[in-house]
């Protein structure tokens, strides 16, 4: 579950459980976590092994230096969502303890659970986030616009915030909350099932990131000839970072 990773936008992934308790909108119908033949129980959200906690403090035997370098960036809980309402609190406060132990690794949590986050942060274990940890909304459509609203009212910490619209199901527009964000990551939905739309729509959304001097990174799309990652437009590939 500590692994080097196929996502374009990052280094590594971590997930210290693994399993999501419900599908909480449109983004998730075509979920892997849902049809991963891996999972026993995919409804319940699993704590990983304690190696795997412990991941990022790996070192070389010989060099003794991390294998995780220093300016890796670390997506945490690939396999879940670390606001699951159904995770105990416990786990978070742990998790992010762990984090802490490596301030010099940027780590990157991306929720759909965003009216969770608030009560993560002010729950028994006075949980609190270091700057090198970065926080996302997965933002599908415009239905779920608030869940920008809600990353926002986060002010007490100063990491990056971020808006991943992936799966990408319609025109979005997201412009007014663009100057207070730092990043956005753009992808067509994967899978067999994958649901697709015109790429004048993601075109669009850079455009709206352009106009705000905002990096975007557009990670996928099919554009009728099969999924491709990290995709050439128009001699141009988007793949930037916030600085």
């Amino acid at each position: 579950m500590g692994t080097n990773t196929k996502i374009q936008w990052c280094d590594h992934t971590l997930s210290f459980w693994r399993g999501c308790s419900a599908k909480v909108s449109s983004g998730c119908d075509n979920c892997y976590m849902h049809s991963d033949r891996f999972m026993k129980s995919p409804l319940k959200p699993t704590r990983t092994s304690e190696s795997t906690w412990r991941n990022h403090l790996k070192r070389d035997r010989a060099t003794k230096e991390y294998h995780w370098r220093p300016g890796d960036m670390v997506f945490v809980n690939s396999m879940s969502d670390f606001f699951d309402e159904k995770v105990n609190c416990l786990w978070q406060y742990n998790a992010l303890r762990e984090m802490e132990k490596r301030r010099d690794l940027i780590w990157i949590i991306l929720t759909k659970r965003s009216k969770n986050m608030r009560s993560c942060f002010r729950g028994p274990y006075n949980i609190y986030l270091s700057s090198n940890i970065w926080l996302g909304v997965t933002v599908e459509n415009s239905d779920y616009r608030d869940r920008i609203k809600d990353l926002l009212r986060l002010q007490d910490w100063g990491g990056k915030r971020f808006i991943s619209v992936e799966p990408m199901l319609e025109a979005i527009d997201i412009f007014e909350y663009l100057p207070l964000m730092d990043w956005v990551i753009i992808g067509g939905e994967s899978g067999h099932n994958r649901r697709t739309i015109d790429f004048k729509h993601a075109q669009n959304l850079i455009d709206q990131c352009r106009a705000a001097n905002k990096p975007v990174f557009l990670k996928q799309w099919d554009f009728g000839k099969g999924l491709e990652k990290a995709p050439f437009v128009n001699r141009e590939n988007y793949m930037e970072y916030p600085k």
